[in-house]
């Protein structure tokens, strides 16, 4: 089996990737999917999923990029996140 990641940010948040950089990772770690979950943003989502189909177009080895974003809210004055995917 397998693994999958579904909590990942890029540097459309606070991550160190790029989007496309990330599925690259992604795939040199083995994984077969991951979850885009940005903090506040979606804007990572396209990059992302137009590289894992540009892999696979080219027959290489690809992941399943799963959209998905965190949610900063406040709750009793402490700070929350809630990933949605």
């Amino acid at each position: 089996m397998r693994a999958v990641d579904l909590h990942t940010h890029s540097n459309k948040s606070d991550g160190s990737y790029a989007p496309a950089e990330l599925v690259d990772y992604a795939v040199e770690k083995g994984l077969c999917a991951v979850a885009l979950t940005d903090h506040d943003s979606t804007d990572g989502l396209a990059e992302a999923i137009a590289r894992a189909e540009e892999l696979r177009t080219a027959g290489k080895p690809s992941i399943e990029v799963i959209p998905g974003i965190e949610f900063s809210t406040k709750l009793d004055n402490q700070e929350v996140h809630i990933v949605g995917l």
